[in-house]
């Protein structure tokens, strides 16, 4: 049986309620997306909120589809380069921790031009001292 996805997009431009509004700069709406997923029979409903600046709901959904692209890409970098997926750390706050020094491992060696790949660029910081220093400090 195959898959069915279904995205609910909703924006409510009613804020005089939130006491915090005058907090938050640009507050103009809030957002839900409510994503139901149907599969071998079983239906799966996950709802998220969102503060937003922004009053009309295809600039939201074009908002919220682009931030999950972006989103996707970075997990499916960090699954390749770093075997993300296949980490078997599960104690306490060390998964985190470890995921947390992935990401700012894959941005210093995003932001270091050198035309080398990502994937050389993790070897090359694995064997070579020099190399690493320059990736995190420069």
């Amino acid at each position: 049986m195959a898959e069915k996805k279904k995205r609910e997009y909703f924006l409510s431009s009613n804020i005089n309620w939130f006491a915090d509004n005058n907090k938050w700069a640009n507050l103009k709406s809030f957002g839900m997306v409510k994503s139901t997923v149907r599969c071998k029979g079983k239906q799966y409903s996950e709802k998220r909120y969102f503060i937003s600046s922004i009053e009309d709901i295809n600039e939201f959904v074009t908002a919220v589809r682009t931030h999950w692209t972006i989103e996707n890409t970075l997990h499916w970098s960090l699954d390749v380069i770093f075997r993300d997926d296949e980490c078997q750390i599960r104690e306490k706050n060390t998964a985190e921790n470890i995921a947390i020094l992935r990401r700012i491992c894959f941005n210093r060696m995003k932001m270091y031009q050198n035309g080398k790949t990502l994937k050389r660029k993790k070897m090359l910081c694995t064997f070579d001292d020099s190399f690493r220093f320059n990736v995190l400090f420069s």
